[in-house]
This record gives structure tokens, C-alpha cells and sequence, in this order.
């Protein structure tokens, strides 16, 4: 008994001898390829106009905007903090310290 990886092993130098459904599957990984190829083509063509850059730069200036202020507004809500903490700190300092000493 003699077995075979796959339909039309045996015949893989004879393009008329591989069945129709082999031939079939082995073209469509280019389909993809080829579409991914005039993708990325269209891509770097869109990416090499000015309008494109410029849009770019506008989007990345105000995404530079909102960084700052939104850590600004970080900066200002641990400043409030770190006030409120150290007056609270003393304030339990003050309870606890009676005047007298030991």
C-alpha cells in the first residue's frame, strides 16, 4: 500500500496531471499579496503629499496641546494634594502633642 502526502504528488512535474483543486489553492496566497502590495504603494504615495504632511503636523501639534495640559492639570491636582496632606499631617501632629513632654 503506497500513501501519498497530498492529492497529486506523484505528478507535481506535469502541470496537466495536478487536479483542478490543487491548482486552485495554490493561487490564492497571491491574491492577497498582490493586494497588500497596492495598499502599501497608495500608502506611501498619500504619506509623500504635502496636504498629507501638513495634516500630520496639525494632528500631531494638537495631540502635543492636550499632553501638556492635561499633565498641567496632574501637576496642579497632586500640588492640592500634597498641600491638603501636609496640613492634615500637622494637624494630627498638634492633636497628639499635649505640651507636655516626657
Amino acid at each position: 500500500m503506497r500513501i501519498q502526502p497530498y492529492p497529486g504528488a506523484l505528478c507535481r512535474d506535469d502541470p496537466d496531471q495536478i487536479p483542478w483543486d490543487l491548482k486552485e489553492h495554490t493561487m490564492y496566497h497571491l491574491i492577497p499579496f498582490a493586494a497588500g502590495a497596492v495598499v502599501g504603494a497608495l500608502a506611501v504615495r498619500l504619506l509623500r503629499t504635502d496636504k498629507t504632511r501638513q495634516g500630520l503636523e496639525k494632528a500631531q501639534d494638537s495631540l502635543r496641546e492636550a499632553t501638556v495640559s492635561s499633565l498641567s492639570s496632574i501637576e496642579h491636582a497632586s500640588a492640592r494634594a500634597r498641600k491638603r496632606l501636609e496640613s492634615e499631617s500637622r494637624t494630627v501632629k498638634d492633636d497628639t502633642d499635649d505640651g507636655t513632654s516626657q
